[in-house]
Protein backbone atom coordinates (compact mmCIF):
# COMPACT_ATOMS: atom_id res chain seq x y z
CA UNK A 1 0.00 0.00 0.00
CA UNK A 2 2.73 2.38 0.61
CA UNK A 3 3.92 1.53 -2.56
CA UNK A 4 0.50 2.82 -4.50
CA UNK A 5 0.75 6.59 -1.88
CA UNK A 6 3.96 6.94 -3.53
CA UNK A 7 2.50 6.36 -7.31
CA UNK A 8 -0.60 8.43 -6.37
CA UNK A 9 2.22 11.38 -4.88
CA UNK A 10 4.35 10.75 -7.81
CA UNK A 11 1.65 11.72 -10.11
CA UNK A 12 0.28 14.27 -7.99
CA UNK A 13 3.53 16.28 -8.31
CA UNK A 14 4.22 15.45 -11.65
CA UNK A 15 0.56 17.06 -12.94
CA UNK A 16 1.02 19.86 -10.88
CA UNK A 17 4.43 20.22 -12.28
CA UNK A 18 3.29 19.70 -16.07
CA UNK A 19 0.22 22.44 -15.77
CA UNK A 20 2.95 25.41 -13.89
CA UNK A 21 5.69 24.51 -16.76
CA UNK A 22 2.73 24.67 -19.68
CA UNK A 23 1.40 28.25 -18.01
CA UNK A 24 5.26 29.55 -17.98
CA UNK A 25 5.63 28.30 -21.07
CA UNK A 26 3.07 30.13 -22.39
CA UNK A 27 3.85 33.51 -20.48
CA UNK A 28 7.36 33.25 -22.31
CA UNK A 29 5.91 33.04 -25.31
CA UNK A 30 3.42 35.94 -25.58
CA UNK A 31 6.10 37.93 -23.39
CA UNK A 32 8.10 39.16 -26.62
CA UNK A 33 5.41 40.89 -28.93
CA UNK A 34 4.25 38.80 -32.13
CA UNK A 35 2.57 39.99 -34.98
CA UNK A 36 0.74 36.99 -37.10
CA UNK A 37 0.66 37.45 -40.75
CA UNK A 38 -1.92 36.66 -42.80
CA UNK A 39 -2.36 36.48 -46.48
CA UNK A 40 -5.20 36.36 -48.74
CA UNK A 41 -4.38 35.85 -52.63
CA UNK A 42 -7.11 35.87 -55.79
CA UNK A 43 -6.21 35.83 -58.69
CA UNK A 44 -8.43 36.77 -60.73
CA UNK A 45 -10.19 39.36 -58.88
CA UNK A 46 -12.14 41.06 -61.35
CA UNK A 47 -12.08 40.45 -65.78
CA UNK A 48 -12.68 41.75 -68.43
CA UNK A 49 -16.47 40.89 -69.49
CA UNK A 50 -16.27 38.56 -72.95
CA UNK A 51 -19.21 39.99 -75.38
CA UNK A 52 -19.12 39.31 -78.87
CA UNK A 53 -18.39 42.68 -80.64
CA UNK A 54 -18.11 44.66 -77.33
CA UNK A 55 -16.21 47.74 -77.17
CA UNK A 56 -15.73 47.32 -72.78
CA UNK A 57 -12.31 47.80 -71.90
CA UNK A 58 -10.89 47.25 -68.22
CA UNK A 59 -8.53 50.34 -67.79
CA UNK A 60 -5.86 50.69 -64.82
CA UNK A 61 -3.57 53.31 -64.79
CA UNK A 62 -4.52 54.14 -68.11
CA UNK A 63 -3.15 50.79 -69.45
CA UNK A 64 -5.64 48.19 -70.73
CA UNK A 65 -5.85 44.67 -68.44
CA UNK A 66 -7.79 41.39 -69.36
CA UNK A 67 -7.67 40.49 -65.75
CA UNK A 68 -6.45 42.00 -62.27
CA UNK A 69 -5.62 40.16 -58.82
CA UNK A 70 -6.03 41.61 -55.42
CA UNK A 71 -3.67 40.29 -52.26
CA UNK A 72 -4.61 41.21 -48.97
CA UNK A 73 -1.44 41.57 -46.06
CA UNK A 74 -2.95 41.58 -42.79
CA UNK A 75 -0.67 42.10 -39.53
CA UNK A 76 -2.99 40.72 -36.33
CA UNK A 77 -1.49 41.23 -32.56
CA UNK A 78 -2.29 38.47 -30.67
CA UNK A 79 1.03 39.60 -27.73
CA UNK A 80 -0.03 41.14 -24.67
CA UNK A 81 0.09 44.35 -25.11
CA UNK A 82 -0.44 47.21 -27.63
CA UNK A 83 2.09 48.46 -30.48
CA UNK A 84 2.52 52.06 -30.65
CA UNK A 85 3.96 53.77 -33.41
CA UNK A 86 5.14 51.26 -34.55
CA UNK A 87 7.98 51.16 -38.05
CA UNK A 88 6.92 48.27 -40.53
CA UNK A 89 8.25 47.28 -43.70
CA UNK A 90 6.47 45.17 -45.94
CA UNK A 91 8.58 43.43 -48.97
CA UNK A 92 6.92 41.64 -51.78
CA UNK A 93 8.39 39.34 -53.86
CA UNK A 94 7.24 37.85 -56.90
CA UNK A 95 8.32 34.28 -57.97
CA UNK A 96 8.99 35.88 -61.41
CA UNK A 97 9.10 39.72 -61.94
CA UNK A 98 7.95 39.46 -65.54
CA UNK A 99 4.73 38.10 -64.49
CA UNK A 100 4.14 40.31 -61.89
CA UNK A 101 3.41 43.61 -61.34
CA UNK A 102 1.56 45.84 -58.89
CA UNK A 103 -0.66 47.87 -60.54
CA UNK A 104 -1.75 49.89 -57.14
CA UNK A 105 -1.93 49.64 -52.99
CA UNK A 106 -3.88 50.86 -50.39
CA UNK A 107 -3.17 50.66 -46.44
CA UNK A 108 -5.88 50.98 -43.73
CA UNK A 109 -5.65 50.65 -39.84
CA UNK A 110 -8.45 48.64 -37.38
CA UNK A 111 -11.51 48.79 -38.44
CA UNK A 112 -10.77 49.83 -41.67
CA UNK A 113 -9.57 53.59 -40.96
CA UNK A 114 -7.04 55.28 -43.24
CA UNK A 115 -5.91 57.78 -40.71
CA UNK A 116 -4.02 55.64 -38.02
CA UNK A 117 -1.46 54.20 -40.47
CA UNK A 118 1.09 56.43 -42.19
CA UNK A 119 3.12 55.55 -45.32
CA UNK A 120 6.59 57.03 -45.13
CA UNK A 121 7.95 56.55 -48.41
CA UNK A 122 6.44 55.73 -51.86
CA UNK A 123 6.63 51.81 -53.07
CA UNK A 124 9.82 51.37 -54.16
CA UNK A 125 10.69 48.37 -56.68
CA UNK A 126 14.19 47.77 -57.00
CA UNK A 127 13.91 45.29 -59.98
CA UNK A 128 13.25 41.77 -57.62
CA UNK A 129 10.80 43.30 -54.80
CA UNK A 130 8.65 45.44 -53.84
CA UNK A 131 9.08 47.78 -50.65
CA UNK A 132 6.12 49.29 -48.40
CA UNK A 133 7.41 51.44 -45.31
CA UNK A 134 4.49 52.58 -43.15
CA UNK A 135 4.36 53.78 -39.31
CA UNK A 136 1.25 51.98 -37.48
CA UNK A 137 -0.10 54.42 -34.89
CA UNK A 138 -1.79 51.36 -33.24
CA UNK A 139 -1.64 48.02 -33.98
CA UNK A 140 -3.89 47.34 -30.81
CA UNK A 141 -3.91 43.46 -29.37
CA UNK A 142 -7.03 41.59 -30.23
CA UNK A 143 -8.78 38.04 -29.46
CA UNK A 144 -9.79 37.33 -33.29
CA UNK A 145 -8.95 37.50 -36.38
CA UNK A 146 -9.44 41.17 -36.81
CA UNK A 147 -6.32 42.82 -38.55
CA UNK A 148 -4.29 46.11 -36.78
CA UNK A 149 -2.65 46.86 -40.50
CA UNK A 150 -3.94 45.79 -44.12
CA UNK A 151 -1.67 46.59 -47.19
CA UNK A 152 -4.14 46.29 -49.97
CA UNK A 153 -2.33 44.90 -53.79
CA UNK A 154 -4.05 45.54 -56.86
CA UNK A 155 -1.94 43.84 -59.29
CA UNK A 156 -1.31 41.81 -62.58
CA UNK A 157 -0.27 38.14 -62.56
CA UNK A 158 -1.26 34.68 -61.48
CA UNK A 159 1.59 33.13 -58.63
CA UNK A 160 1.25 34.18 -55.52
CA UNK A 161 4.51 36.02 -54.45
CA UNK A 162 6.61 35.77 -50.92
CA UNK A 163 5.91 38.24 -48.61
CA UNK A 164 7.87 39.24 -45.54
CA UNK A 165 7.09 41.66 -42.48
CA UNK A 166 10.05 43.33 -40.38
CA UNK A 167 9.73 45.64 -37.35
CA UNK A 168 12.03 46.34 -35.18
CA UNK A 169 11.69 44.66 -31.96
CA UNK A 170 8.66 42.50 -33.03
CA UNK A 171 8.62 39.10 -34.24
CA UNK A 172 6.49 37.54 -37.12
CA UNK A 173 4.75 34.51 -37.76
CA UNK A 174 2.12 32.87 -39.92
CA UNK A 175 -1.38 33.74 -39.00
CA UNK A 176 -3.05 31.19 -36.97
CA UNK A 177 -6.04 31.36 -34.77
CA UNK A 178 -4.79 29.28 -32.28
CA UNK A 179 -2.19 32.05 -31.53
CA UNK A 180 -4.96 34.02 -30.28
CA UNK A 181 -4.90 34.77 -26.47
CA UNK A 182 -8.68 33.42 -26.02
CA UNK A 183 -7.73 30.06 -27.81
CA UNK A 184 -4.71 29.92 -25.56
CA UNK A 185 -7.45 30.54 -22.14
CA UNK A 186 -8.90 27.98 -23.63
CA UNK A 187 -6.04 25.51 -23.92
CA UNK A 188 -5.20 26.13 -20.50
CA UNK A 189 -8.50 25.77 -19.21
CA UNK A 190 -8.95 22.29 -21.19
CA UNK A 191 -5.57 21.34 -19.56
CA UNK A 192 -6.36 22.33 -15.94
CA UNK A 193 -9.89 20.39 -16.27
CA UNK A 194 -7.88 16.98 -17.97
CA UNK A 195 -5.37 17.29 -15.23
CA UNK A 196 -8.12 17.11 -12.57
CA UNK A 197 -9.93 14.74 -14.02
CA UNK A 198 -7.00 12.54 -14.33
CA UNK A 199 -6.20 13.20 -10.66
CA UNK A 200 -9.87 12.35 -9.58
CA UNK A 201 -9.75 9.28 -11.57
CA UNK A 202 -6.23 8.42 -9.72
CA UNK A 203 -7.60 9.07 -6.08
CA UNK A 204 -11.04 7.15 -7.02
CA UNK A 205 -8.76 4.05 -8.33
CA UNK A 206 -6.32 4.17 -5.13
CA UNK A 207 -9.36 4.40 -2.93
CA UNK A 208 -11.29 2.20 -4.32
CA UNK A 209 -8.63 -0.08 -4.38
CA UNK A 210 -7.85 0.43 -0.83
CA UNK A 211 -11.22 0.50 0.49
CA UNK A 212 -12.46 -2.60 -1.05
CA UNK A 213 -10.07 -4.43 -3.29
CA UNK A 214 -7.17 -5.13 -1.13
CA UNK A 215 -9.42 -6.34 1.74
CA UNK A 216 -11.53 -8.56 -0.35
CA UNK A 217 -8.02 -10.14 -1.93
CA UNK A 218 -6.57 -10.07 1.85
CA UNK A 219 -9.72 -11.94 2.95
CA UNK A 220 -9.29 -14.41 -0.10
CA UNK A 221 -5.70 -15.02 -0.02
CA UNK A 222 -5.60 -15.43 4.00
CA UNK A 223 -5.30 -19.06 3.61
CA UNK A 224 -2.30 -18.94 1.18
CA UNK A 225 -0.67 -16.26 3.38
CA UNK A 226 -0.51 -18.92 6.47
CA UNK A 227 0.76 -21.34 4.65
CA UNK A 228 2.98 -19.49 3.78
CA UNK A 229 4.16 -18.41 6.97
CA UNK A 230 4.24 -21.61 8.23
CA UNK A 231 6.49 -22.72 5.46
CA UNK A 232 8.78 -19.72 5.98
CA UNK A 233 8.67 -20.87 9.68
CA UNK A 234 9.43 -24.62 9.54
CA UNK A 235 12.76 -23.66 6.81
CA UNK A 236 14.04 -21.16 9.83
CA UNK A 237 13.26 -23.90 12.17
CA UNK A 238 15.01 -26.44 10.01
CA UNK A 239 18.33 -24.06 9.28
CA UNK A 240 18.69 -23.70 12.95
CA UNK A 241 18.63 -26.96 13.61
CA UNK A 242 20.48 -28.21 11.16
CA UNK A 243 23.38 -25.76 12.47
CA UNK A 244 22.92 -26.16 15.46
CA UNK A 245 22.17 -22.44 16.56
CA UNK A 246 20.49 -23.48 19.79
CA UNK A 247 21.75 -26.97 20.78
CA UNK A 248 20.43 -26.66 24.10
CA UNK A 249 16.90 -26.51 23.22
CA UNK A 250 14.87 -29.83 22.43
CA UNK A 251 12.43 -30.12 18.91
CA UNK A 252 9.31 -28.58 21.16
CA UNK A 253 11.30 -25.84 22.18
CA UNK A 254 12.54 -24.50 18.97
CA UNK A 255 9.43 -24.79 17.63
CA UNK A 256 7.94 -22.55 20.43
CA UNK A 257 11.19 -20.02 19.47
CA UNK A 258 10.30 -19.59 16.27
CA UNK A 259 6.82 -19.32 16.45
CA UNK A 260 7.57 -16.61 19.11
CA UNK A 261 10.38 -14.61 16.70
CA UNK A 262 8.38 -14.24 13.87
CA UNK A 263 5.02 -13.60 15.18
CA UNK A 264 6.94 -10.93 17.56
CA UNK A 265 8.67 -9.78 14.05
CA UNK A 266 4.79 -9.27 12.56
CA UNK A 267 3.00 -8.14 15.43
CA UNK A 268 5.91 -5.37 15.43
CA UNK A 269 4.70 -4.39 12.34
CA UNK A 270 1.15 -4.46 12.79
CA UNK A 271 1.22 -2.43 15.18
CA UNK A 272 2.96 0.19 13.29
CA UNK A 273 0.44 -0.05 10.89
CA UNK A 274 -2.44 3.43 10.59
CA UNK A 275 -5.66 2.21 10.52
CA UNK A 276 -6.22 2.65 6.70
CA UNK A 277 -3.35 -0.26 6.44
CA UNK A 278 -5.12 -2.40 8.81
CA UNK A 279 -8.10 -2.20 6.78
CA UNK A 280 -6.57 -2.76 3.17
CA UNK A 281 -5.42 -6.03 5.25
CA UNK A 282 -9.03 -6.80 6.13
CA UNK A 283 -7.77 -5.88 9.46
CA UNK A 284 -7.11 -9.56 10.16
CA UNK A 285 -4.36 -9.00 13.25
CA UNK A 286 -1.46 -11.59 13.51
CA UNK A 287 -1.92 -15.15 14.83
CA UNK A 288 0.70 -17.14 16.88
CA UNK A 289 -0.10 -20.31 15.22
CA UNK A 290 0.37 -18.95 11.55
CA UNK A 291 4.09 -18.83 12.37
CA UNK A 292 4.48 -22.32 14.51
CA UNK A 293 6.60 -24.47 11.92
CA UNK A 294 5.33 -27.94 10.61
CA UNK A 295 7.82 -30.87 12.21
Amino acid sequence: MNGIWRVVFSCTLTAIFTAVIGYLLYLEQVKVPKLDIHKKFESNYFSKPKFPDDEIRLIVNNAEKEKIGIMYVSLVNFSTKDLLDLPVTIIIEPENVKEFKVLAHAVVGEHETTDSVIQTKKMVFDGNKYYFNFIAQAINRVDGPEPGLQLRLLFEGTEEPKVKVSAIGIDTREYDIDNSPSSSRDSIKTTSWLVLFMLSFVLIVVLVTGMFIMPAVSLFSHKSDVKFRKKRATALFHVIKENNLNPELDDEKLSNYVTELLYQERLRNWNGLSVILKWTSAMIPPNKEDHRPAI
